[in-house]
């Protein structure tokens, strides 16, 4: 790995890959935390910037003596390294440090409004669906359908609401509770790509008539659409898969979407995971501290094994039932 004193770090930031890998702070005796990424310098100058933010942070960087970090070919590699490190060194600010806290989940209430929320857990009785990373991509994802197709982007319990009133959302609140119901399994439920050839073709031919302005909105509003329908792809999938394969000589095993065991020149490693009992409004959530994992696993088999994990989405949305 490569190593640098934290005193040099405002100097040697530079030097330091803008790459996927692994880096971890450490004192004099041991580490003090480890973290996989997707930008190794762009993760560490986000520690150096939040000192005055977060006392926890503070507290990190204070201790720390040395910085290192190594270069892995996929993010899955940087998974193996960190659960290995975390599993045999146990860094106590892996325990302190949750950038998961700020996740979030959308809830849905099929028979009244708002019929969609963002929320902090999976305590109540809508059904949820997530955690997503970012609660502005929520945001403008609905906002989109409402200006697409006039689906509701209700702001609260009071209705007829205001965009009713612009015509901007077709009033589902006075209507039969039937055809939102339907709307919200067809294009907010279940992956609609569909849809998006739709929206696609729209662009063209507002590039094709010159109106670029307009093209590059419906381009925007298409990359918000198919992303939530990525993110409902793998929550679709991710609780099912299980599957066992080598990577760079090192058998892996997957249970329920998490790395479970490991086995590297015949030495063997297992990784517990608590179980967890999911309520039937919880098929589609997840705990905020699986998301990193689970995607990243997700992502690297859906890449690498893309007929298996189809093949484990077509079951899964074929045996779901919402209700």
């Amino acid at each position: 790995m490569n190593k640098i004193k934290k005193k040099q770090l405002s100097e040697k930031i530079k030097n330091i890959p803008e790459q996927k890998g692994i880096f971890s702070f450490s004192d004099n005796e041991k580490i003090l935390y480890v973290c996989k990424t997707s930008n190794i310098k762009k993760r560490i100058e986000f520690f150096q910037n939040n000192i005055g933010n977060d006392k926890t942070i503070l507290q990190l960087m204070s201790l720390t003596e040395t910085i290192e970090w190594e270069i892995t070919p996929t993010l899955f590699s940087a998974l193996i390294k960190e659960k290995k490190i975390i599993s045999s060194k146990n860094p106590e600010f892996n325990y302190q440090l949750k950038p998961y806290s700020s996740y979030v989940y959308l809830g849905i209430d099929f028979y009244r409004p708002p019929y969609f929320r963002i929320t902090e857990n999976t305590q109540g009785e809508l059904f949820y669906l997530g955690p997503f990373r970012d609660r502005f991509f929520l945001h403008d994802f609905m906002q989109t359908m409402m200006y697409l197709f006039q689906y509701p982007a209700c702001e609260d319990e009071n209705y007829p609401c205001r965009f009713y009133q612009k015509k901007i959302c077709t009033g589902f609140c006075l209507q039969d509770s039937k055809e939102i119901n339907e709307i919200i399994q067809k294009f907010y439920l279940f992956p609609n790509f569909k849809i998006l050839e739709n929206i696609d073709q729209k662009r063209e031919e507002l590039s094709q008539n010159l109106e670029f302005q307009k093209a590059d909105l419906v381009q925007k509003q298409s990359y918000l659409i198919s992303k939530y329908y990525q993110i409902l792809k793998f929550l679709h999938t991710t609780k099912s898969i299980e599957m066992e394969f080598s990577e760079n000589n090192i058998f892996c095993k997957i249970k329920k979407g998490k790395l479970s065991e490991l086995n590297e020149n015949g030495v063997i490693q297992y990784f517990e995971s608590a179980e967890l009992n999911y309520r039937k409004n919880e098929k589609l959530a997840l705990e905020k501290d699986q998301l990193d994992e689970m995607w990243i696993i997700y992502d690297f088999l859906h890449k690498t094994y893309p007929k298996e994990i189809d093949k484990i989405y077509s079951k899964s949305i074929s045996t779901t039932n919402i209700f």
